[in-house]
């Protein structure tokens, strides 16, 4: 096994300081997503419905998957002012674990 250690791959002057990366805006989105999905629900482990854009289901599925493991399912799918729109469920977290 190797070690690595982070000044061998950033080098940093003596008395500087390392700052953290900023959060990654992909993450941010993400969980606004997530947050969206599970709004009408008090426990964001349960299972969630909700209703989005069609254009933007691949965010919503990768959110619905990265915190709940849970797989989205479209359940309606309508047009309101030229917009589609989906209405998806998730299984919840509890019930992709098996809980």
């Amino acid at each position: 096994m190797i070690e690595v250690k982070l000044s061998d791959v950033m080098p940093v002057s003596a008395g500087s300081r390392i700052e953290k990366p900023a959060l990654d805006l992909d993450a941010l989105k993400r969980g606004e997503r997530f947050n969206h999905l599970t709004k009408d629900v008090d426990n964001w482990k349960m299972p969630f419905r909700a209703t989005i854009p069609a254009a933007e289901m691949c965010e919503y599925e990768d959110a619905a998957s990265f915190f709940a493991g849970s797989p989205l399912e479209v359940v309606r799918v309508y047009m309101s002012e030229g917009i589609e729109y989906y209405e998806v469920e998730g299984a919840g977290y509890y019930n992709c674990i098996g809980a």
